[in-house]
């Protein structure tokens, strides 16, 4: 290309680099004489089997519920509908830890947040993920990227664009709710 226009911050455009033409190079694998071809590129189910093995974030998921004590507290929830179930453990949640103002996708020591009583949104979700599950609820992690940092490419996954995760959780009706720990309210 030659003599293009610049690329303007438009009131709609999240992340300008989404739209930035360019040529995107990716390596396919190496394929040496005598050896076995090695792969480079992965599949969703790749990304998704090395998250689950990170210790930062697939071990963060057997985390127990840390507040199962200020739970019990609330009581009722055998009686409650999930959703109120959901609204319960995140009011209690929201009681205990405060949001620092970042995203990300692998979690710190749970005891460090604990200590603090404030952590990034993954810190908070993998604690809200917990409590759910001690609540009777299956919940689960939803990896995604942020809008101000660009669309997932669906033609190469890649580790590199997710940048955050909200709590994934799958009602009866067969609906799927999504909830964000760091959220306020």
């Amino acid at each position: 290309s030659k003599d293009l226009p610049a690329l303007k911050k438009e009131p709609f455009l999240f992340c300008p680099e989404d739209y930035r033409t360019r040529v995107n190079f990716e390596f396919l694998g190496i394929d040496m004489p005598g050896q076995e071809f090695k792969s480079f590129t992965s599949t969703w189910e790749d990304v998704d089997s090395r998250l689950i093995k990170h210790e930062s974030f697939g071990k963060l998921l057997e985390l127990t519920n840390p507040y199962r004590e200020d739970l019990r507290a609330v009581g009722g929830l055998s009686d409650c509908s999930m959703e109120e179930k959901v609204a319960k453990v995140f009011q209690v949640l929201k009681q205990k830890i405060v949001w620092d103002g970042s995203y990300k996708v692998y979690g710190e020591k749970p005891d460090k947040i604990l200590k603090k009583g404030t952590g990034s949104n993954a810190d908070i979700n993998f604690i809200l993920i917990a409590m759910l599950k001690d609540a009777g609820i299956l919940a689960f992690p939803v990896v995604m990227s942020k809008r101000d940092r660009g669309i997932l490419p669906m033609i190469y996954p890649s580790l590199m664009k997710i940048n955050t995760f909200v709590v994934g959780i799958k009602k009866e009706d067969g609906k799927y709710l999504f909830i964000d720990g760091s959220m306020d309210k």
